[in-house]
């Protein structure tokens, strides 16, 4: 297994914290727990990277940075200011999920991003390795069998916050599979990538596009003390180290693989919210969590080529 795999992997297992976290602070705003969300991260992600040179990742050909075709400094910035609003878009989407549907729920709807990724890879070279689309058709059956009773009407949550927050979660999958798919983009065509720097503008930017939200009366209300140590651990835990992993390995695994692996996380998502949060689950349910991790093993244990030449 490789080393990209395997931060793909634990992106998805801390990722899989998340609905925890955020649940465990209902009593918080939702604004503002987003907001304090992006505000600590950028803080913490800051001070990580203050005090050294952000690494760059070489082309694909081995040239140096200043050699391998660096659009110029604006186009650059631009570029990563679109890459971390992907990323900042997503976090907004699937906090919002979390904070008002099933978690399990959410984090389902969010591992379809294979389907998007699949999708382009179609359109784009209309190849896609049958391990992978074997693999995936078996995980979708498994997510189909653990969304089934979530829908049928005996759960605590009302019917309209399931609707929100299967958005939400819909829309986070969205941009994260573009995500993936332009940094992928960017990797083969031998464009360096600070990854630091994308991941502190995907924090600052979500930081500054709520602060004005969070100063309108109410909207920033529930903040306690008693909630401070969840929200480090939904930083720590649930952003900043997946937020690392990820960056690192969707410039180095293919969109589709990532994606695959990144339905880890609904199982991991349901056994936590059945052990901590009182979430049931039905017997279709766990049915459901051993297909999607059979499907995972169909694309991951006989992976189609994808690495660059410098991962070899």
């Amino acid at each position: 297994m490789s080393w990209p795999l395997c931060a793909a992997i634990g992106a998805g297992v801390c990722w899989a914290m998340t609905g925890i976290f955020v649940r465990r602070m209902s009593a918080v705003a939702l604004p503002m727990l987003v907001w304090q969300r992006f505000a600590l991260s950028f803080l913490a992600m800051l001070a990580l990277t203050r005090f050294r040179r952000d690494p760059v990742v070489p082309a694909v050909d081995g040239r140096p940075a200043d050699e391998a075709g660096w659009p110029a400094r604006g186009r650059q910035g631009w570029a990563d200011a679109g890459l971390a609003s992907c990323m900042t878009a997503y976090y907004i989407f699937a906090t919002t999920g979390f904070a008002l549907g099933p978690v399990a729920l959410t984090s389902l709807i969010i591992a379809l991003t294979p389907a998007i990724t699949m999708g382009w890879q179609l359109a784009s070279s209309r190849q896609v390795a049958g391990r992978d689309v074997l693999g995936f058709a078996v995980a979708i059956v498994g997510v189909c069998c653990y969304l089934v009773p979530l829908l049928s009407g005996h759960q605590q949550f009302p019917r309209h916050a399931i609707i929100i927050a299967a958005v939400a979660a819909g829309l986070a999958a969205l941009v994260r599979a573009l995500f993936t798919i332009v940094l992928w983009n960017r990797a083969l065509r031998g464009v360096p990538l600070h990854a630091p720097r994308v991941n502190r503008l995907t924090f600052l930017i979500g930081a500054v596009l709520l602060l004005p939200v969070v100063l309108i009366p109410g909207a920033g209300g529930g903040a306690a003390w008693h909630h401070l140590g969840w929200l480090v651990a939904l930083v720590v835990v649930a952003t900043l180290v997946p937020n690392l992993l990820n960056t690192w390995a969707s410039s180095r695994l293919h969109p589709t693989l990532n994606a695959i692996v990144g339905m880890l996380t609904p199982p991991l998502t349901g056994v936590l919210g059945w052990l901590w949060l009182g979430e049931s689950l039905a017997g279709l349910q766990w049915f459901g969590m051993v297909l999607t991790l059979v499907g995972i093993g169909v694309s991951v244990l006989r992976p189609a080529p994808a690495q660059t030449v410098r991962d070899r």
